[in-house]
C-alpha cells in the first residue's frame, strides 16, 4: 500500500511538473499569435494602401476571384462553328 500512495505522489508531481509546462508553451502560443496577427495587420494596411479595389474581391485562401464580365468584354467573340455533336438518323 506504502508502495501504492509514493507512486501517486510522484504522479502527482509529475502532472504538476507537465502542467506548468502547458501553461508556458500556451502563453509562448498566444504571444507568437499577437505577433503574428500585428504583421498580418500591418500587411493588410498596405495592401490596401497598394489596390484599394482589391480589398472587395478579397476571397478565402484557395477560392478563384470573382469573374468580372469588364474582361470578357475586352476579348474577342469566340467563334461558334460546327458543333461536334450531330444529329443521327
Amino acid at each position: 500500500m506504502y508502495a501504492m500512495k509514493s507512486s501517486l505522489e510522484s504522479m502527482d508531481a509529475m502532472e504538476l511538473d507537465f502542467r506548468m509546462r502547458l501553461a508556458e508553451v500556451q502563453r509562448q502560443y498566444k504571444e507568437k499569435q499577437r505577433e503574428l496577427a500585428k504583421l498580418q495587420r500591418r500587411r493588410d494596411a498596405e495592401d490596401r494602401r497598394e489596390e484599394p479595389h482589391r480589398s472587395l474581391a478579397r476571397r478565402g485562401p484557395g477560392r478563384p476571384r470573382k469573374r468580372t464580365h469588364a474582361l470578357s468584354a475586352l476579348s474577342p467573340p469566340r467563334k461558334r462553328g460546327k458543333s461536334r455533336i450531330r444529329s443521327g438518323k
